[in-house]
């Protein structure tokens, strides 16, 4: 017979019922009542079967040594590769701010998107400012 297991709340006529659409077995059933622990405490072994505890305690281990040993084999990443991870997965020249001027780098990203925006979006007409209404709310013109 394989393994139920479900949480139910034991009402004032201390009747346990399951949820719906759990189905009981029709033969001899051990029943074992455990109150539901918010932050159950860990184990004292490195049994894996002891899932009850954790179960997600054998995927934590696994990924905790991945980590560990990828760790030890991968070459240190620059400090910056956050803010230059375009040059250094993409190839992208770096572009550093210079003393003069420490907003350089971002004029340029700004430039990019401004460049990029023009060549996706469609031509806006000469007298959008004056016709807002018209173009953006379907007015009609003045």
């Amino acid at each position: 017979m394989q393994e139920v297991r479900f949480f139910a709340t034991i009402g004032e006529d201390q009747l346990i019922r399951p949820p719906s659409g759990t189905l009981i077995p029709g033969d001899k059933v051990e029943v074992v009542i455990r109150p539901v622990v918010a932050n159950p405490p860990k184990p004292e072994t490195d049994d894996p079967s002891m899932s009850d505890f954790d179960r997600m305690a054998s995927t934590r281990e696994y990924l905790l040594r991945f980590a560990a040993e990828a760790e030890q084999i991968a070459s240190p990443l620059p400090s910056d590769m956050a803010e230059n991870h375009d040059h250094y997965a993409h190839g992208k020249p770096l572009e550093r701010a210079t003393e003069e001027d420490p907003y350089a780098s971002m004029r340029a990203m700004l430039l990019g998107l401004a460049a990029e925006a023009e060549r996706i979006a469609p031509p806006m007409p000469s007298d959008l400012a004056m016709n807002h209404d018209h173009y953006g709310h379907g007015r009609i013109r003045p």
